[in-house]
């Protein structure tokens, strides 16, 4: 039973053919939108800053956001916690304040921190490249377009459980999270469940690695950099050392 689960197909990511290539942003701002209204009340993303959000956000954005939650402030004079709007230095907050509290609204399940999800589950195979590193976003895709599907004969669904063939021992407690229509894209795009699924494993595959895109900036205008140097230096090496290469020293002759 522990193993009971079907491997994830490799799906053409547009970094399955190109790892040098961007994540769609517009997907991962949608996937955000997915993430706010469907999971956030659950699962949290205790790596990500606020202004981590400004990759794909305007800062104003990112402002008026941060101020829906509420973050730890300096305590009051009697020692008492103080909250305060969060601003974009501040870490994205845990949707519970502790374990317990997890426990207590889940059915005893505490929902894991989907910060490093992307990377953190499926199936990597052994070509490579590149399905290993990307195995993590077929699964979230997979899993979360497979509810519904009749189990097998000889396994068990217990009361308030789901199957879904993708997750490890086919039971899982989470219910279907997404349905056709749920919420209202703000750029008009159909919300299938297809469509959220995938919006949302780009916006956790951006969260696993914010700054990925920054280092390959990074990268390219350290190459180009050096490159030019690199052809500057040989050509300055050859018009300023040439003439010592080829001169020729006399000394002259000493008489008796």
């Amino acid at each position: 039973m522990a193993h009971l689960h079907v491997k994830t197909e490799q799906l053409p990511w547009v970094r399955n053919n190109d790892p040098r290539s961007s994540l769609d942003f517009h997907s991962v701002r949608r996937g955000h939108q997915v993430f706010r209204e469907v999971f956030a009340p659950c699962h949290g993303l205790k790596y990500l800053t606020f202004r981590d959000w400004e990759k794909f956000m305007t800062p104003m954005e990112v402002k008026e956001f941060a101020q829906d939650y509420e973050c730890p402030d300096t305590p009051a004079e009697d020692g008492s916690d103080r909250m305060r709007p969060c601003n974009r230095a501040d870490m994205y907050p845990s949707p519970f304040k502790n374990k317990e509290q997890a426990m207590f609204s889940n059915n005893g399940a505490v929902p894991p921190d989907l910060s490093l999800m992307a990377y953190a589950r499926g199936q990597p195979n052994s070509t490579w490249p590149p399905h290993g590193r990307w195995a993590g976003w077929d699964y979230l895709f997979n899993l979360l377009t497979s509810y519904g599907r009749e189990p097998p004969a000889g396994v068990e669904v217990p009361e308030g459980k789901h199957f879904n063939p993708y997750f490890e021992g086919g039971v899982i407690g989470m219910p279907p999270p997404l349905n056709d229509g749920m919420i209202e894209y703000e750029d008009g795009t159909p919300a299938t469940v297809s469509q959220m699924a995938k919006d949302v494993t780009m916006f956790l595959a951006w969260a696993a690695d914010p700054h990925q895109e920054s280092r390959v900036k990074s990268f390219y205008k350290i190459f180009l950099s050096f490159g030019t140097l690199m052809v500057y230096g040989l050509y300055a090496s050859r018009v300023t050392l040439n003439p010592f290469k080829f001169r020729q020293i006399s000394f002259p002759k000493l008489g008796k």
